[in-house]
Parts: structure tokens; sequence; C-alpha cells
């Protein structure tokens, strides 16, 4: 996610691959899930939902009106938005890693 440029292409396959590895989390992660607040995987969940959605418009937007300013911005948008999600996941996984080792 951070060698992302903000190519919009790049981002809607970057997230394509966030939402794919997204609709499997519970199952490859359920010997963690547990240990994690249900409200944390709820805000994940809302933040896919959320990704999904504007994936959908920028893909709209690339299809419609390439050379749009705007599919640059949401794609500038959007990367950082997923980096920082893929980021926290990585965070919360750690440590109900370390929670579970105990």
């Amino acid at each position: 996610m951070s060698a992302l440029n903000g190519c919009a292409e790049d981002v809607l396959e970057a997230g394509r691959t966030l939402l794919a590895f997204a609709r499997h989390e519970d199952q490859a992660m359920a010997a963690l899930t547990h240990l994690m607040e249900p409200a944390v995987l709820n805000e994940l969940r809302t933040e896919h939902e959320e990704i999904s959605h504007d994936l959908e418009l920028l893909g709209w937007i690339v299809s419609t009106s390439p050379e749009s300013p705007d599919a640059s911005a949401l794609a500038e948008s959007l990367a950082r938005r997923m980096h920082k999600h893929v980021s926290r996941d990585g965070r919360l996984l750690a440590r109900a890693i370390g929670l579970s080792s105990r």
C-alpha cells in the first residue's frame, strides 16, 4: 500500500485485493478475532464498506472521465486511507497475537 503513487488504476487494483482479503478475514484470523473488541471489528467492517463504495466511485469516474482531476484526488485519498487501514490491521493483529501467546 505504501508504494501506491495515486495512479487510479493501481489504487483500484490494490483496493480490490484489500477487499478480497477482507471477505475472508474472519476465517483467516478466526483464532485471533475473539481477542479483539467487537467495536473494533465492527469499525474495520465499516471501513471495508466505505472503501468499497469509494472504489466503485473511483471506477465510475475512471470509466466515464479518466482525465478528471477528481479521479486523481480520490485515488490519492483512497490510497492513504487504505495504507492507514492495512497498517492498523497489522498493529491490531500483532497485539492480538501477543495476547494469545500469554
